[in-house]
């Protein structure tokens, strides 16, 4: 154990006078900025190390934002600044007050410009350019702004459409980054490929969303375990890129020690509570969650200074993995969920099942299923988001995209879920079982059910709830005992978030739908045939013809039978909520996505 230390006195009184600084408006900042030096590196440092957050309140937010950034102000205010985030800009671009403000200096507001300035701050550690684009013509250079050795650990470029990142990432200043966003910009195969020459040797954090990825870049791989988050949702990767992040970018998993001849009844409800063995030790060196979102990440390293104590550079190997709206199949993710235990996030949406679709009756539909994936014990899973058969054991069967569904499947899916044998105690997740998940996020959920999806979802419910009973009992008992002190282990909170994601149905006449298994081609499909046509009412009506007029009516005729069988689940499920005895205290969030000329329906319990 090491002795105590002492701050010096300069450094616990600006310590304690920088207390105050969160609870004040920017006018008292500034104000008690010019008293005198000592409270301007307190108050000023907190003021302007975001300055485009600051400037954004004011009148004309975008020229002051661009004569901030070429330097019309004293140098010691630049001094002061951390991150250049223009979101705040961005937003209020949809506001029409602005508009006069935001003309003029258009031509400023763009990806060269900013990149060019960079290097006029000599603190700078954080760059956030979402949404901001770039302009072959616009571009602008001041020769008479000084040049530091800045080195930024975050970059975010996401939604850059024609950004090229790799002519970006070129620069000496960008060779320190440990979070890098670049989602939704340039994608061609030879920019990507030219990522491969670059050394990031200190990159933590990677996003890569929305590129039209076929396989893994090879740089991804060549970071090995120095990454821990990885975002590579929409794109077109397979199983065989789960293989390669196994294989290079995951720790191997942690050791379950042997179980004691006589094991503590409720050590399942802690934190790493101690292990007593019969013999050998175990070390493992997992961190606790971190966060890899661009406004977290940057509050948590403006807030540090030792990197060799910071958790955020520890090379623990993927512990938030995102690969959801991908081509993978079941089995590439019970291969995931089987061979490591140490991913702490993860997001895979819905899968294709691995199973004949004429098992299911439906011999030209596509099928999304999670079959029997059990996580590895002991699982250090927090949040995961998955397609709803990891719980209700009910695929999606669909034609192509699973956006939509189609009512006709509906029974032949919930008759598969009835094979199942729900009383398993290996499922892949059961509240009374894996208490370290806190947030589950169920997707592609149909709105409507002949009642077997109400009864999987309400018995999630129930168990949710006696599991937030185990656990208060686990507290009350520890407490009454006087063992809960202050170096016990920490009690699991249990799942605290309940998202359920539904889908609606397709009502289009008849199943001849694409089959190609493409969800861009299918996506795109269901949008050409919305509500939008170049021929007026009358016109799409009259080409259709008697017998197809005598179609409709059938069809409306079978819909309002079957809508008599059908339940409505979101409905139902809130008439539960409601009703429900004891009460499960967590949020439970129904979400709804938007129909044409609709907005999103969103529900919290």
């Amino acid at each position: 154990m090491s002795l105590p230390s002492y701050q010096p006195q300069e450094q616990a009184y600006r310590g304690g006078v920088a207390v105050l600084a969160p609870y004040l408006d920017g006018s008292t900042l500034d104000s008690l900025s010019r008293v005198k030096t000592a409270f301007f590196s307190v108050f000023g440092g907190y003021l302007w190390s975001d300055p485009i957050k600051i400037v954004s309140r004011s009148r004309t937010p975008y020229t002051k934002a661009i004569k901030f950034i070429t330097r019309k102000h004293q140098e010691r205010y630049s001094d002061l600044v951390q991150v250049l985030d223009f979101r705040p800009l961005l937003m209020l671009k949809e506001n029409g007050k602005f508009i006069g403000d935001f003309i003029p200096n258009e031509r400023y507001f763009n990806c060269q410009f900013i990149f060019n300035h960079l290097t006029c701050f000599k603190n700078l550690k954080f760059v956030v350019v979402d949404d901001v684009q770039i302009w072959n013509n616009s571009y602008f250079y001041d020769s008479t702004c000084p040049r530091y050795n800045t080195k930024p650990l975050l970059l975010s470029t996401s939604s850059s459409l024609l950004l090229d990142s790799s002519a970006v990432l070129e620069a000496d200043y960008f060779t320190n980054l440990m979070y890098l966003d670049i989602s939704g910009t340039y994608h061609a195969a030879a920019a990507i490929a030219s990522l491969s020459n670059y050394e990031f040797g200190n990159l933590r954090v990677l996003k890569m969303r929305n590129m039209r990825l076929t396989k893994l870049p090879r740089f991804i791989l060549a970071l090995g375990l120095r990454l821990w988050s990885l975002d590579v949702c929409s794109n077109l990767l397979t199983d065989n890129d789960i293989d390669s992040l196994i294989l290079y970018c995951i720790k191997p998993a942690i050791k379950r020690p042997e179980p004691l001849p006589r094991p503590v009844s409720d050590t399942v409800f802690f934190d790493f509570p101690p292990e007593y063995q019969t013999h050998g030790d175990i070390h493992d060196d997992m961190p606790a969650r971190r966060p890899d979102s661009t406004t977290h990440f940057i509050e948590a390293m403006s807030n540090t200074q030792d990197a060799v104590s910071n958790p955020m550079y520890s090379p623990t190997g993927l512990t938030q993995l995102y690969i959801s709206n991908n081509k993978l199949t079941a089995n590439g993710t019970r291969l995931l969920l089987s061979t490591t235990n140490r991913l702490q996030v993860l997001d895979l949406g819905a899968m294709i099942s691995n199973l004949d679709p004429s098992m299911y009756s439906t011999p030209h539909a596509t099928v999304y299923h999670a079959h029997d994936s059990l996580l590895m014990p002991p699982s250090q899973l927090e949040r995961i988001r998955v397609h709803h058969s990891f719980i209700t054991f009910i695929p999606t069967i669909t034609l192509g995209s699973p956006t939509q569904y189609h009512i006709a499947y509906i029974e032949a899916a919930e008759k598969f879920a009835l094979s199942h044998n729900s009383s398993d105690p290996n499922l892949a997740y059961d509240p009374l079982q894996n208490h370290r998940i806190t947030h589950l996020i169920l997707t592609d959920i149909p709105t409507k059910s002949h009642g077997i999806l109400i009864t999987n979802l309400t018995s999630l419910i129930r168990k949710v709830a006696k599991q937030f009973q185990d656990i208060e009992d686990v507290r009350s008992s520890s407490l009454a005992s006087g063992n809960y002190k202050y170096r016990s282990p920490r009690l699991l909170s249990g799942l605290r978030l309940l998202r359920l994601e539904f889908i609606h149905e397709d009502r289009r006449d008849g199943l001849s739908s694409s089959v190609s298994g493409d969800r861009d081609a299918d996506t795109f499909l269901e949008r050409s045939l919305g509500d939008f046509s170049f021929f007026g009412e009358g016109e799409v009506v009259g080409s259709s013809g008697r017998g197809r007029g005598k179609e409709v009516e059938k069809g409306k005729k079978k819909n309002k039978k079957e809508e008599g069988v059908l339940r409505d689940v979101v409905a139902e499920l809130k008439a539960f909520r409601e009703k429900e005895v004891p009460r499960w205290p967590g949020q439970l969030q129904l979400v709804v996505p938007a129909r044409a000329g609709e907005f999103e329906k969103s529900w919290g319990h």
